[in-house]
């Protein structure tokens, strides 16, 4: 988990440090149902900056909600070179049904 400044940056450069992304790599970053997505693209708009953060879109982070000091779970898949962050509110509705379905249940 990390939190997210007012401009956007991610200051915990692990997750970017274990996907192997280096300054200058560029991205393509989109929100899918409120979840936050970015890969390495050669066409990509946005790049790891040169002190190896991760800036997050101001598109992206309005069409998610996110505020300066909100907090993110961030989740890497090394072999697909892909980065997903996940903001609480959608950790909150994710995570509803959860108790429903471990007891045998179906989610609503």
């Amino acid at each position: 988990m990390s939190a997210v400044d007012k401009s956007g940056r991610v200051a915990d450069r692990s997750i970017v440090r274990a996907l192997g992304w280096m300054p200058g790599l560029r991205l393509d970053i989109r929100e899918q149902a409120g979840i936050i997505v970015a890969i390495a693209a050669h066409d990509g708009v946005h790049r790891i900056d040169d002190r190896g953060h991760l800036h997050l879109p101001l598109a992206v982070r309005r069409w998610c909600r996110l505020a300066a000091g909100d907090r993110v779970l961030f989740a890497a898949d090394r072999a697909a070179g892909v980065l997903v962050a996940y903001p609480l509110a959608v950790l909150d509705r994710l995570l509803a049904d959860a108790p429903v379905a471990a007891a045998g249940g179906e989610a609503a």
